[in-house]
């Protein structure tokens, strides 16, 4: 799995709606809507890929 579908399975469309409501300018269409604890999961498990994004290890 990548990670962009490992996003999209965590996706909370209803935290992307409120967070697309904030950002002016920004569609629902240009945000996934993930929580920041189930981001922190996915760094947490993929130590060695956290590189790549710029996350420090």
């Amino acid at each position: 799995m990548t990670i962009q579908e490992t996003l999209f399975s965590m996706q909370d469309t209803q935290y992307r709606d409120f967070q697309a409501n904030l950002i002016p300018g920004y569609t629902t269409d240009a945000m996934i809507g993930v929580r920041t604890p189930e981001l922190r999961k996915i760094r947490q498990s993929t130590p060695e890929r956290g590189r790549c994004f710029g996350i420090p290890v």
